[in-house]
């Protein structure tokens, strides 16, 4: 459950800033997706560390 809560918050902060960015202009539907995506990615990689370990792990053996 804690998993799903912070992506969620990560992601609806992007939203939350790109919003505030359209506000003041620029291209919304790029900066929203884009924005919500990044802090979707944060809040999975806060939740799951053991994974981006285990991916670093990986890159530097080959």
């Amino acid at each position: 459950m804690l998993t799903k809560k912070r992506s969620l918050w990560g992601a609806l902060a992007g939203v939350l800033i790109a919003v505030i960015w359209v506000g003041l202009g620029g291209p919304a539907v790029g900066i929203v997706i884009g924005l919500a995506a990044l802090g979707w990615i944060i809040g999975m990689i806060l939740d799951n560390p053991d994974t981006l370990i285990k991916l670093l792990e990986r890159l530097k053996d080959r």
